[in-house]
């Protein structure tokens, strides 16, 4: 491991979001708390990096690990694929995601989950010039029939919803695509979204949904999306 090591604290279980059914452990780290040590896989990845990104990564790694621990298995080393997309432990699923101030990590246990996936954005309203490049038609005709002040912020749950989705599919298929991929259906009585493909992909068939929940809290919105291991026959959607 190198030489980067400071204290930190832990975030109460009972202060997560929540954003996964049980079987699935979720771990929140800020980058500005000190930081532990990288292992000598994981090194690699920021050689060259700033010290922001630096930060980030090691924040990232640190969220992985207290998701490992809290799940009950060791903690081990994340490295970066040639992808740049985490390298898991064999035996176990996860994913990780950043922003400004805030790092989180989900891990489950390859045994029950297939994939994870997860986003976190501030929770400002996405520039009304992006939303034909991140929404579908269905999605943009449904921002339309909102009240005008929340319709930003809604894209950018969108947008959010669609990043987690990605990670959650790319375990399984390695496959990289853009945003038109999935529709997104979002119900928020339940704070629960489905993420629609709109066309085959090596992996899944059009029409098959990934699953997730979303939370808006302290500024930020956070999304998981978590496919489980006995869904092993894919299902369309009608």
């Amino acid at each position: 491991m190198s030489a980067f090591a400071s204290s930190r604290q832990r975030v109460p279980s009972a202060a997560l979001p929540d954003l996964f059914e049980s079987g699935v452990s979720l771990a929140l780290i800020d980058p500005a708390d000190g930081l532990t040590a990288l292992y000598d896989a994981e090194l690699p990845a920021i050689a060259t990096a700033h010290p922001p990104r630096q930060r980030e990564f090691i924040a990232g790694r640190m969220a992985a690990r207290a998701a490992m621990v809290a799940l009950g298995t060791p903690p081990r080393a994340v490295p970066q694929g040639q992808d740049r997309a985490p390298v898991w432990p064999q035996d176990l699923v996860g994913s990780i995601a950043h922003c400004e101030g805030l790092c989180l990590a989900a891990v489950a246990p390859k045994a029950t989950h297939a994939g994870l996936g997860v986003d976190v954005e501030p929770a400002q309203p996405l520039p009304q010039d992006l939303w034909p490049e991140i929404c579908t038609s269905a999605e943009l005709h449904n921002l339309a029939c909102l009240p005008a002040k929340v319709q930003g912020l809604r894209a950018t749950l969108t947008f959010c919803a669609k990043e987690a989705a990605y990670k959650c599919q790319y375990v399984l298929s390695h496959e990289m695509f853009g945003f038109d991929m999935f529709t997104v259906d979002v119900d928020p009585v339940s704070s629960t979204f489905c993420a629609i493909f709109n066309r085959n992909s090596s992996r899944f068939p059009k029409g098959f949904a990934l699953q997730g929940r979303y939370v808006v809290r302290d500024g930020r919105i956070l999304t998981g999306v978590a496919l489980p291991a006995r869904k092993t026959r894919l299902q369309r959607v009608h």
